[in-house]
């Protein structure tokens, strides 16, 4: 089958061959397809050009790749997202860069475009997810970033703890979901919605005391 015909590939072009790259076989588990793809072999020849899983700097610019680094960030240790962050998120987090490498709103829709068009990232639809200013578009890590991103995420976040997302058998990748956060995001959004109606509520009670104050004073 392919694995067969793969590894016959591998055997030339991986680890016991030219060292370049492996084929390999992942999962999401939030998609119903299998893939296989090029996984990068990190080397001492191309950590000096190139930060181990992450964008060729030869391709990309500093710019996209502190962008990149910071949705990472945030996908992989914050459980409560469970892998999907917000479209309107991601660009405005192109604002929290460090300068000189700060984005204007259109820059950085523009720079997430392009990382999706490249399999870096994947958009996904959350229907169930948007509400207020948040609309049903989500960005989540994508088939390149699967099998080459692999190598950075645990190197930066080596204990599993640290991290909501795994890979089981090295090819399913899973979220892991964080209910108690959820619940207090959850919690926090019914908190404020009690604190936008309260002045409503107050202004009904004056209306209220008044109008039996005014008939009071027509019994009387």
């Amino acid at each position: 089958g392919f694995k067969t015909f793969f590894n016959v590939i591998n055997e030339k072009i991986g680890r016991l061959g030219l060292k370049y790259a492996e084929i390999k076989q992942i999962k999401d588990d939030n998609m119903a397809d299998k893939y296989w793809g090029l996984a990068s072999i990190p080397n001492d020849l191309k950590a000096e050009n190139k930060e181990s899983g992450l964008l060729d700097p030869k391709i990309y610019s500093d710019t996209e790749l502190h962008l990149f680094k910071k949705i990472i960030g945030i996908l992989v240790t914050e459980s409560r997202y469970k892998g999907l962050l917000d479209h309107n998120k991601c660009i405005n987090l192109g604002r929290e860069l460090p300068k000189p490498h700060a984005l204007k709103a259109e820059e950085a829709s523009l720079c997430l475009d392009r990382l999706v068009k490249e399999g870096w990232l994947r958009v996904v639809e959350d229907a169930a997810g948007a509400r207020g200013r948040h609309n049903a578009k989500r960005i989540t890590l994508g088939i390149a970033a699967l099998l080459d991103a692999k190598a950075y995420i645990l190197k930066q976040w080596p204990d599993q703890e640290e991290r909501c997302c795994v890979w089981q058998a090295d090819w399913l990748f899973k979220w892991v979901g964080d209910e108690s956060g959820e619940q207090q995001e959850a919690d926090s959004q019914s908190n404020a919605a009690g604190k936008r109606a309260a002045p409503a509520d107050s202004e009904g009670r004056k209306r209220a005391r008044a109008a039996e104050a005014d008939a009071e004073s027509e019994d009387e």
